[in-house]
C-alpha cells in the first residue's frame, strides 16, 4: 500500500511541477505539496494490526432429559379379529292366561241351624250339628263340601282342603282333597281326631296314630310319646 502511496506521489509532484511550469500557478504547487506530505506520512506510520473479529459466544448444550416414546398404536386389521356373531334370539314363551279365582262368597245358613261345634280349613268351614250331622260351606275345592251321606259324627275337623269326622262308634270317615293320603284314615276305633294342613292324627286307647304328608307308608303310630288323652 506504501508503494502504491509512494507512486502516487511522484506522479502527483511530477504533474504539479509540471502544471507550475505551464501555468505558474500557486495552487497547483501547493496541492502536490499536500499529496506528497500525506504519502509520505502514511508510509512513515506502523502498519495498523487488524484486529480479529470475534466469534458470537458457543451456546451451552443443555442435557436433554430423555421423553420415552409412546408406542403409536397399530390399527388392527378386520381379518385379524373374528366378528363375534350375534346372540340367538330367545323366543319369550307365552304364558297361558290365569283363570281368576273368585273368592267365595259369604253364605248364609237357614236360621234354625244350630251347631254344638265347628271347624275351619282355608277356603272352606264345617259345623256339627246337634243330630250329630255334618254341613259344611265355602269353597267346594277338591271336595271339601262334599260330607258323606247318612253318617253322624260325634267330632270333626278341617284340614287344609279336606275334613275328617270322628263318628258315633269310633271309625273315621275324611272328604275332600286327598293328593296325600290325608283322605283315607286307617281302620279302627279311635277317641280323638284332629286334622293339620295335610295330614290328621288320632288317639286309640292313649295311642297317637297320624296319617297324610310326612306318612309315606300310610297310618303310622308314634311310638316315641307318652299315651294322650286329647289332641288338637
Amino acid at each position: 500500500m506504501c508503494i502504491i502511496y509512494r507512486m502516487n506521489a511522484k506522479r502527483i509532484a511530477g504533474l504539479a511541477r509540471g502544471l507550475t511550469q505551464i501555468r505558474g500557478g500557486a495552487i497547483y504547487a501547493l496541492i502536490a505539496c499536500a499529496a506528497l506530505a500525506l504519502a509520505l506520512y502514511s508510509c512513515s506510520q506502523p502498519p495498523a494490526q487488524q484486529q480479529p473479529t470475534p466469534l458470537p459466544p458457543t451456546p451451552s448444550i443443555v442435557a436433554a432429559t430423555p421423553v420415552p416414546s409412546t408406542p403409536t398404536p397399530q390399527p388392527t386389521s378386520a381379518q385379524q379379529q373374528p366378528a363375534t356373531p350375534p346372540a340367538p334370539i330367545t323366543p319369550t314363551p307365552q304364558l297361558p292366561t290365569p283363570t281368576p279365582t273368585t273368592a267365595p262368597a259369604f253364605t248364609q245358613l237357614p236360621d234354625e241351624v244350630k251347631f254344638t261345634h265347628i271347624t275351619a280349613g282355608k277356603h272352606h268351614a264345617c259345623g256339627l250339628q246337634a243330630d250329630g250331622t255334618a254341613l259344611c260351606w265355602g269353597s267346594n275345592i277338591n271336595g271339601g263340601l262334599n260330607v258323606p251321606d247318612g253318617l253322624t259324627f260325634r267330632r270333626i275337623s278341617a284340614g287344609l282342603n279336606f275334613t275328617c269326622g270322628l263318628r258315633i262308634d269310633g271309625a273315621i270317615a275324611c272328604w275332600g282333597n286327598n293328593n296325600h293320603s290325608q283322605a283315607s284314615p286307617p281302620n279302627g276305633r279311635f277317641d280323638e281326631i284332629a286334622a293339620g294342613h295335610s295330614h290328621a292324627c288320632a288317639l286309640n286307647g292313649g295311642a297317637l296314630i297320624c296319617w297324610g304328608a310326612g306318612f309315606p307308608n300310610g297310618a303310622e303310630t308314634i311310638q316315641e310319646i307318652p299315651p294322650l288323652s286329647t289332641i288338637q
